[in-house]
């Protein structure tokens, strides 16, 4: 009988974890790609805003116009590409779209490698043409390769475990918007841009090879083959838009899914005037100096990777829809009782509370629609889910400026004791909102299920 040394069991234990941790080979590349790849989209980003601010545009009275341009070419191909972005992801090999979108951003960091070389030569005007060409570029491959890797998750990873690899995907995109912009300013001031630009190309190589090591099961391999061969009919425009129509009617024509889209829409319409307005509230409400706003802004984010951790981890056990309802109505509570705190510890507590719900919102919202959604319409749903998120952000952040600083400029109330100015009345208003859209998914995805049991038995 063979006898099992201490260090081979320790050795099968760690490899147990390991696999237990990763859910499979196949994912933990995809995992260790995407993690590499959306930090070297944060410094990517992050090296652009400082290289502009603080050299192209130096001591210049247009410098924050010249940085604000960078949001704006990075937010248009969210709503004008990612839409059309999703019919081609659905016709495409996901994997193979993946490697060319790095490949693609990897090529387009070599090219910005060079620009420093010859700044001096460009007139700055000219020289922010080519950085906002570039951060558009850039966003376009990224709303390429989101989808498809979503999309991909689908294809690599059972039923049962995509809560936990969702949750492992939120952990890794709050680690990377938490490491990026440290290590970016670093890179610029001590190497110097083309450095800088040539280190973020290494982190797409670094991506490609993960995700080129990923290999298909052979069944779902001939039924990707199958669909490219496909892909070659219809490439006319009239064909793109007869398959995002199709796209929108099943969007909209599937409750689970309609419930789900309104439900997020409804949500970054509410949370997204906390960011912008957070540095008012904590001067006019908490009473502390705005330079504890980013202590704040942390505590949100710490909060989103605890969510994330324990969601993935529970989210079984408590049912999928049950924890998506959950996490919604218990943040709309949350923001509630947030606006109405004056002090700075209570508020942190409760704020990073309100991460975590909003990271099991979304732990829960991803296995929804992978189950709801065909595979052959993955890429086009979660390419019309994720603009309208963008839309209902930029809403909520134009409009919660508006309201509190023009309409609500001297608002003043007092409630049954409860004072209530500006900022606080729109983060409670924000709140019901909040709240109300979870009870509305609660009923609506018990109807869409109860629906589709009927529609099973019949």
């Amino acid at each position: 009988m063979p006898v099992i040394s201490n260090s081979d069991s320790i050795s099968i234990s760690g490899s147990s974890r390991l696999k237990t941790l990763f859910i499979n080979r196949k994912f933990a590349l995809l995992f260790f790609g995407q993690a590499i790849s959306l930090l070297g989209d944060q410094i990517f980003v992050m090296i652009l805003i400082v290289w502009i601010a603080a050299q192209i545009a130096t001591n210049q009275p247009w410098a924050p116009l010249a940085t604000s341009g960078l949001l704006i070419a990075s937010t248009i191909p969210s709503l004008l590409i990612a839409p059309l972005a999703g019919v081609f992801i659905d016709r495409w090999d996901r994997r193979k779209t993946m490697l060319w979108m790095d490949f693609m951003r990897g090529v387009l960091l070599i090219v910005l490698f060079l620009l420093p070389f010859f700044q001096k030569y460009i007139h700055p005007f000219f020289l922010l043409i080519l950085i906002y060409i570039a951060i558009f570029c850039e966003n376009v491959c990224s709303e390429f390769f989101g989808p498809a890797r979503f999309a991909l998750i689908g294809d690599i990873v059972p039923e049962e475990k995509r809560p936990q690899a969702i949750s492992m995907e939120q952990i890794s995109q709050a680690l990377s918007v938490i490491l990026g912009p440290p290590i970016a300013a670093p890179l610029l001031f001590g190497v110097g841009a083309q450095w800088a630009f040539l280190f973020d190309a290494l982190t797409f190589v670094l991506s490609f090879c993960a995700i080129c090591a990923v290999r298909l099961p052979a069944s779902l391999q001939q039924n990707v083959d199958e669909v490219g061969r496909g892909s070659d009919k219809g490439t006319s425009g009239a064909g793109i838009r007869a398959e995002f129509r199709e796209g929108l009617h099943f969007v909209f024509g599937n409750k689970a899914i309609r419930v789900l889209v309104i439900s997020v829409f409804l949500l970054t319409l509410s949370l997204g005037s906390f960011t912008p307005l957070s540095v008012f509230f904590i001067q006019q409400n908490l009473h502390v100096s705005v330079s504890d706003t980013g202590i704040l802004l942390a505590f949100f984010g710490v909060g989103a990777i605890v969510g994330a951790a324990l969601s993935g981890a529970f989210a079984q056990r408590i049912g999928i829809k049950r924890l998506f309802v959950c996490a919604i109505i218990l943040a709309g509570i949350l923001f509630i009782l947030f606006s109405r705190l004056n002090s700075f510890l209570l508020a942190c507590i409760v704020i990073l509370a309100i991460g975590a719900m909003q990271a099991a919102t979304n732990v829960a919202s991803a296995p929804i629609l992978l189950k709801e959604t065909p595979r052959s319409f993955i890429g086009r749903v979660s390419s019309i889910m994720n603009p309208l998120a963008t839309i209902g952000t930029l809403i909520s952040v134009s409009g919660a400026g508006y309201v509190s600083g023009i309409l609500l400029e001297h608002f003043h109330l007092e409630v049954f004791g409860f004072t209530f100015g500006p900022v606080d009345t729109i983060y409670t208003i924000s709140g019901i909102i909040i709240a109300l859209t979870g009870i509305f998914a609660a009923f609506s995805l018990t109807d869409a299920r109860k629906y589709g049991q009927a529609t099973r038995q019949a």
